[in-house]
């Protein structure tokens, strides 16, 4: 990097978490910074060193797609004594150490003194009771998350994981799927919980039982999925259903109801001119077609 002494914001889409060092090696000043997904290299070097970087200028820190551990990111934060501002969502239910409040309270009250706005989405496993979930969810309804920062948090649980977010969530991006349980916060207004939501995913079922999610500055709806179980009376439904949501290019259904597609020239003109990636249900397969690849793979 040459004459980057006077960068102070960068926005990068993808980054290997060893090209931090290089990062901050080279452009000290910056203040704020975006990464849309932070993943480890194919280096085999798990662990992020930054031990020679001085405390950076970061105000501002913006991880929206986390693929590296706790420990990793820590490490990044141990740099940002300044820092006013932190949103942060984990990727893999498996990281079950970001859910942990106890280590972020302590991390916070230790390395970031100024941290003013705290902004999170963390999934994580569930393996037998929603008592888990809720405990977890507990224990960021204490005195520090509630009173000293006035953090609010809600939690949703699916079928073998969970969510827990801060309010409003915080992320441009939802998968809306079918919820087992959830909470929401009663002291906060609920109406405004999805307002930052611009793109969005769902099941055809939360559209049919779930009216509970609120989503007023929704742009598009990318992905849709129809379960075996949910009955479409005709294609030709479904066919003004999709003419409403020009922005979907990925479409996610059970084999008998592709089949019935098949009978409506309409609809098939539809799907071969605006879905670029089509998935099958075959019972516990699936067939994806990568329109714009032209591969078909079979999932299993």
């Amino acid at each position: 990097m040459n004459n980057t002494a006077s960068i102070t914001s960068f926005i990068v889409s993808r980054f290997a978490c060893d090209e931090l060092y290089k990062l901050f090696q080279y452009a000290p000043t910056i203040k704020y910074l975006k990464i849309t997904l932070l993943f480890l290299s194919d280096t085999g070097n798990n662990k992020l060193n930054l031990d020679n970087i001085n405390d950076t200028r970061v105000k501002q820190l913006i991880i929206e797609c986390c693929c590296v551990n706790f420990e990793n990111v820590q490490a990044l934060l141990n740099i940002m004594p300044n820092l006013i501002k932190l949103t942060l969502s984990n990727a893999y239910v498996d990281q079950s150490d970001f859910s942990d409040a106890v280590l972020w309270e302590d991390l916070i009250i230790f390395t970031l003194p100024h941290l003013k706005n705290f902004n999170f989405r963390w999934y994580f496993q569930v393996y037998d009771t929603n008592n888990i979930v809720f405990n977890k969810f507990q224990r960021f309804q204490t005195d520090f998350w509630l009173k000293q920062h006035v953090w609010f948090t809600n939690y949703e649980i699916f079928e073998n994981s969970a969510a827990i977010y801060t309010t409003p969530y915080p992320l441009h991006e939802y998968n809306q799927v079918p919820i087992d349980n959830e909470y929401f916060n009663l002291s906060i207004n609920q109406s405004n919980v999805f307002n930052n939501v611009t793109d969005l995913s769902l099941v055809l079922e939360t559209m049919m039982y779930n009216d509970r999610h609120y989503f007023p500055n929704v742009k598009s709806l990318r992905h849709l999925c129809i379960p075996k179980y949910i009955s479409i009376e005709s294609p030709h439904i479904l066919l003004q259903m999709l003419n409403e949501t020009p922005q979907l290019s990925s479409l996610t259904v059970d084999t008998s109801l592709f089949i019935s597609f098949l009978n409506d020239s309409e609809l098939c003109e539809y799907l071969n001119r605006k879905i670029k990636k089509l998935k099958i249900l075959l019972h516990h397969d699936c067939l994806l077609i990568n329109s714009a690849t032209g591969v078909i793979y079979y999932l299993y």
